[in-house]
């Protein structure tokens, strides 16, 4: 039995080091070039390629299984059949500049040998934008002339105690001056609209900046404000919105403060009951698990009109530590189709301090 146990382990052994010499060979794939740089290139005038030439230097044919690439805009042609020992392939690479302005760098990751070698391309250069007309560089049109970058601006993680801003770019499309001001939708005094400049003349650009400002506000969570723009005395009637989710301020953490935080690991944030009647009340487990270092916090809760949860603000989980809480759908008065409410939590995670409590159904 000794020698029969022995001779499993050797053969164990043998299978391992087998394995891992092959995890280890060395690629034969030697290529002339590893880089290219396309220069500057204009977006004007289409797709750019480049070929890599490479050859097999070991004594057996290869394959080449996949060639992925790390950008859409980056379309590979490769040598399909095996490359014979002293054998020449190449890889064929091209770039797509339309809607790419300024500098790039993109990467190509070539698999072989039975998937145990990967080779890595790049290529990099400067693309020379095209002229872009009003309505393409200002595509959203308000009015008499008056054209914008975009509507809706969600400006992410918003500090408490803090400030955050974003812009927004627009231009006056017509052959007369206009004055810009805002009218919000409900004004808050945590958030404003600047414009600059204010007068444009016939042609002229110019960018307004849309700013949170948390330092006396005592806010957590969703934050959803709305304005419209008004020309020359007249308020116009599309609808800009900014949003946000007001948290801790993080930034000044350390890469091992932040190592050391709470972090907060949910079973699931989202169930779908099926259908049900409406009047239904369901209920349903979730698990909550802090994978930190530090004490896990309940800092907010904002409940949906329909839900119910089994959490309060100002509860801690030990690190390590898990608890089960019970989210309860009510769907008395919901109206017949798909429906869904959501419970928003802050967690002092600065990694992800906030999550939702998704429940859905669909009522008959």
């Amino acid at each position: 039995m000794k020698t029969i146990a022995f001779l499993f382990t050797l053969l164990g052994l043998l299978m391992q080091t087998h394995t891992q010499a092959q995890s280890k060979t060395p690629s034969t794939m030697k290529f002339e070039e590893k880089s290219w740089n396309f220069g500057n290139i204009k977006e004007a005038n289409g797709d750019v390629s480049h070929t890599f030439v490479f050859t097999n230097t070991g004594a057996d044919p290869f394959v080449i299984e996949r060639v992925t690439t790390s950008c859409g805009c980056t379309t590979p042609e490769y040598t399909r059949e095996p490359i014979l020992p002293g054998r020449k392939g190449t890889i064929k690479v091209t770039f797509n500049p339309e809607g790419r302005p300024g500098p790039f760098q993109k990467t190509i990751t070539i698999t072989s040998h039975n998937s145990q070698n990967q080779n890595q391309l790049q290529i990099t250069g400067t693309v020379i934008g095209r002229p872009r007309s009003p309505e393409e560089e200002y595509p959203v049109s308000i009015s008499d002339g008056l054209r914008t970058t975009r509507q809706s601006c969600g400006l992410g993680y918003l500090p408490r105690g803090g400030t955050k801003s974003t812009t927004v770019e627009y231009m006056n499309d017509s052959p007369v001056s206009i004055r810009l001001d805002v009218a919000y939708k409900e004004k808050n005094d945590y958030f404003t609209v600047v414009f600059a400049p204010q007068t444009l003349p016939p042609g002229g650009k110019g960018v307004m900046t849309l700013s949170y400002d948390l330092r006396e506000a005592d806010l957590w969570g969703r934050l959803n404000d709305e304005f419209y723009l008004v020309i020359n005395g007249k308020q116009t009637t599309p609808r800009f919105s900014a949003t946000g989710i007001a948290t801790e301020d993080y930034s000044s953490m350390s890469q091992q403060e932040l190592n050391r935080a709470a972090k907060a690991n949910f079973s699931s944030q989202y169930y779908h009951f099926g259908t049900l009647k409406a009047g239904t009340v369901r209920k349903r487990d979730f698990t909550i698990t802090n994978n930190g270092s530090q004490p896990l916090k309940i800092q907010y809760l904002k409940k949906g009109p329909h839900t119910e949860i089994t959490l309060n603000e100002g509860m801690t989980l030990a690190p390590g530590k898990s608890m089960t809480f019970t989210a309860t759908l009510n769907t008395t008065g919901v109206a017949s189709g798909r429906f869904m409410d959501n419970t928003v939590i802050i967690l002092n995670d600065p990694l992800r301090p906030m999550r939702e409590i998704r429940l859905a159904a669909t009522i008959l």
